[in-house]
């Protein structure tokens, strides 16, 4: 008889690197072009999962794809 052992696992964040090569990941500062009013501004990483992540910025939360990082010039500042 085979039995089956479930485990439950916490996904961790994915991590994706910036434009400079930098990694980031929820809770990173960034700066972004904001593809809603096209002017490049400060924001924090939200929830990353299933390729798409968000980012805060004082007036918006804005979802972007994995593959959107150097299209939108997304940059971790230290």
């Amino acid at each position: 008889m085979q039995q089956l052992v479930y485990i439950n696992t916490i996904q961790m964040d994915d991590i994706i690197r910036d434009s400079n090569g930098k990694k980031i990941t929820t809770g990173d500062r960034v700066n972004f072009y904001c593809k809603n009013d096209s002017i490049m501004r400060e924001g924090l990483i939200t929830k990353m999962a299933g390729g798409s992540f968000g980012i805060k910025c004082d007036r918006y939360v804005m979802l972007y794809k994995y593959k959107e990082v150097d299209k939108h010039m997304i940059s971790k500042i230290d």
